[in-house]
């Protein structure tokens, strides 16, 4: 919850100033911003410019170092969205959400809900 009252500063003014943007408008821009397509982003919020225009890598950033990792996912797409799909369904069911599977009838006396069948224990 702690997150949700935290600002962040470098972009709060875009937020603030892109709040009334139609959907579409902001994706657009953001995607202008990111494509560095400066015909684009002419008509974005100032904020918004302001905030793509700042953006530098930080000092630590080596782009070659990730290009051994790039080159593994894209050529094991296929396998890594298997393993993420599969490790989803397995975190999936073996928490909680498994308990939302289990059968729940209601008593006819008071009509609330039983559940006759104690799913994970």
């Amino acid at each position: 919850m702690k997150h949700t009252t935290v600002g962040d500063p470098p972009l709060d003014p875009v937020m603030e100033e892109s709040a009334g943007l139609p959907p579409q408008d902001l994706h657009r821009f953001i995607k202008a911003g990111i494509d560095e397509e400066e015909d684009d982003m002419r008509s974005a919020p100032l904020a918004l410019r302001d905030f793509f225009d700042n953006l530098e890598d930080p000092p630590w950033f080596e782009y070659e170092s990730f290009r051994p990792g790039m080159r593994a996912f894209h050529m094991n797409t296929t396998n890594i969205l298997v393993a993420f799909v599969t490790g989803v369904l397995i975190e999936g069911f073996a928490t909680m959400i498994a308990r939302s599977l289990c059968p729940i009838t209601f008593s006819r006396q008071n009509r609330a809900p039983i559940n006759r069948f104690p799913c994970g224990r």
